[in-house]
C-alpha cells in the first residue's frame, strides 16, 4: 500500500528533507529509514566513520556534529535507536591512531532497536535478517548458503522495471527468488512519493 505524504506533519516533512541533505551513509540506507517511518520494515542499521585520530585525541568536530545532526533527524522522525561505537586503532605514518566507527539500530521502539544490535552483536544472521524485513526465504538462502549467484540475479522482471530492483538490499534465493522482490515496486514508490530526492540518490547510486 502506497503511503500518502499528507499524512505527514510538517515535523516529519521537515526531517525527511533534511535526511536526503546528509551524504555520510548510502542513499539506500535513507530509503530504509523512511520504510521503518511507514512501518514496511521493523528496524534497519547504517553507520559511518570518523577521520582518523591519533591516539590521546578526540574524534573531530565534525565527526561529532555528523552525529547530532543524525540523532535530531531520527528524533523529529520519532524514531528510536541504539547507538554502538567502535573503535578500530591503527598506525599512520608512525603514529598511534584511531578511527571511530558509530552503528546506529533504528527502529519505530527501542526494544526493536535493541533486538537488531543484539542479534549482530551475536552474529545471529537470521534474526537480524527477519528484523531487517527481508523476505523469510530470502533469510534462509542466506544462512544456508542457497542463495543466487550474483551473476544470475535479475535486473529486471516483467513485472518489476529496473528502477524499482534497483531498491533491492538483499540476497535472493535460488527457488524463490521472483515472490522475494513482489514488494519492490511499491516501496519504490513510497520512496518516489516520499522523498523525490532520496529516490533519485538511490538510483545514482546503485
Amino acid at each position: 500500500m502506497t503511503v500518502d505524504v499528507k499524512s505527514f506533519n510538517n515535523t516529519t516533512l521537515d526531517a525527511i528533507e533534511d535526511l536526503a541533505s546528509i551524504d555520510y551513509f548510502p542513499a539506500i540506507d535513507k530509503a530504509n529509514i523512511i520504510a521503518v517511518l511507514i512501518e514496511n520494515k521493523p528496524s534497519m542499521h547504517t553507520g559511518f566513520f570518523s577521520e582518523s585520530t591519533e591516539i590521546g585525541n578526540e574524534p573531530s568536530s565534525v565527526y561529532l556534529q555528523k552525529q547530532s545532526t543524525f540523532e535530531n533527524i531520527l528524533t523529529n522522525l520519532n524514531l528510536s535507536y541504539k547507538k554502538q561505537i567502535k573503535r578500530l586503532e591503527r598506525n599512520v605514518d608512525g603514529k598511534p591512531s584511531y578511527i571511530e566507527w558509530v552503528v546506529y539500530c533504528i527502529a519505530k521502539t527501542l526494544s526493536t532497536a535493541v533486538d537488531l544490535l543484539n542479534a549482530r552483536e551475536n552474529n545471529d544472521e537470521k534474526r537480524e535478517g527477519m528484523l531487517l524485513g527481508f523476505p523469510a526465504t530470502a533469510v534462509d538462502a542466506y544462512v544456508n548458503d542457497t542463495m543466487l549467484s550474483m551473476d544470475e540475479a535479475p535486473t529486471s522482471t516483467e513485472s518489476i522495471s529496473d528502477e524499482a530492483m534497483k531498491f533491492l538490499n538483499h540476497r535472493l534465493s535460488k527457488h524463490n527468488w521472483e515472490d522475494e522482490i513482489n514488494y519492490l515496486p511499491t516501496f519504490a514508490e513510497n520512496i518516489k512519493n516520499i522523498s523525490p530526492k532520496i529516490y533519485t540518490q538511490c538510483l545514482d547510486e546503485s
